[in-house]
């Protein structure tokens, strides 16, 4: 056996020897990712994770938050064993969080265990460090499996989406990491939406880009199912939502090819003006008629199949399921 190895399964038992007397804080190993790793992929990783996230840390769980910083960067790093490391420690991390949402989310303490709390409040920082790791896998929580690396898929991946439910849930405990993760969600729904709206629609490309408006869908239900998790998340209203979608796919088509159906006063200094702005500088009634205008627009041209079927109707299907 490497000595590496050796060494973190060492470190594992006494870690969570430790954490099994009753208030005893468990101890924590030096955070080199490499043991890390080995660790939270190991055996007993599942049992150490949930050692440092019920003990209540006197700083949150900075510290032991901390032993996972590294996983972000070495996400996107050039060097695939970094990437793999990165994403099979992230992975671990997440189906911790699946297995044991129930005891995450109603974490007890106190005499006969009569002290109720979640993950989040008990250890904030830890959680955020969570959010921190699994946010550039979002893309494998919905199924896509493009430059995983490491982070392998939920199977199977159907429309519910159970286990990333389980994540966004835990993970929407904290109020600072709910608000992470989903700002790092919307991020990656603009990038599929505009991916889609970048591809040649007369090529064969069009098809697998429209996969990633299906993971769009996917992840605009799960921040509906967390909105109503969590008050100081604002719900997700669909129909703007698909608004944005399609100013999306409109601009993208009207920057290629101009089109008289779409009335003048939509534009702004040439360009098609973005749904926020016509709200504000037109109103309401201006909006309603821009949202039909945009829907017409892409349905002359065979692309609202796309929003109603890869958003909403994903979207209808993640966040019933809630």
């Amino acid at each position: 056996m490497p000595q590496m190895r050796l060494g973190a399964i060492v470190m594992l038992s006494a870690i969570l020897v430790s954490a099994c007397t009753y208030g005893e804080e468990p101890s924590l190993p030096a955070a080199n990712p490499i043991q890390i790793a080995e660790m939270l992929t190991g055996d007993h990783g599942t049992e150490f994770l949930y050692a440092i996230s019920a003990y209540a840390w006197e700083d949150g769980g900075e510290h032991a938050g901390a032993l996972f910083r590294w996983i972000p960067s070495a996400a996107t790093s050039p060097d695939t064993q970094t990437a793999g490391r990165a994403g099979a420690t992230a992975h671990a991390i997440a189906a911790f969080l699946v297995e044991k949402e129930e005891q995450l989310l109603d974490v007890t303490s106190g005499l006969f265990g009569r002290d109720h709390t979640t993950v989040g409040g008990r250890n904030p920082e830890l959680v955020r460090s969570f959010a921190d790791a699994l946010a550039p896998f979002q893309g494998a929580l919905v199924c896509d499996d493009r430059d995983v690396r490491g982070f392998d898929l939920f199977e199977p991946c159907d429309d519910a989406l159970l286990p990333a439910q389980s994540v966004f849930a835990v993970i929407s405990t904290d109020a600072e990491a709910a608000s992470t993760f989903s700002d790092a969600a919307r991020a990656r729904i603009r990038t599929y939406v505009q991916t889609f709206a970048d591809t040649d629609l007369n090529s064969q490309a069009i098809y697998p880009a429209a996969q990633g408006l299906t993971h769009a869908g996917s992840l605009l239900g799960l921040l509906a199912v967390t909105a109503t998790k969590h008050d100081d998340l604002p719900p997700v209203d669909i129909n703007r939502e698909t608004t944005e979608v399609r100013y999306t796919l409109a601009n993208a088509v009207l920057t290629r090819e101009p089109d008289p159906s779409v009335p003048m006063k939509f534009f702004a200094d040439g360009s098609l003006m973005t749904p926020e702005e016509v709200q504000q500088n037109l109103g309401d009634a201006a909006y309603n008629e821009y949202s039909t205008v945009l829907v017409n627009f892409l349905l002359q041209r065979k692309l609202e199949t796309f929003v109603e079927h890869n958003i909403v109707d994903v979207f209808e299907a993640v966040a019933g399921n809630g």
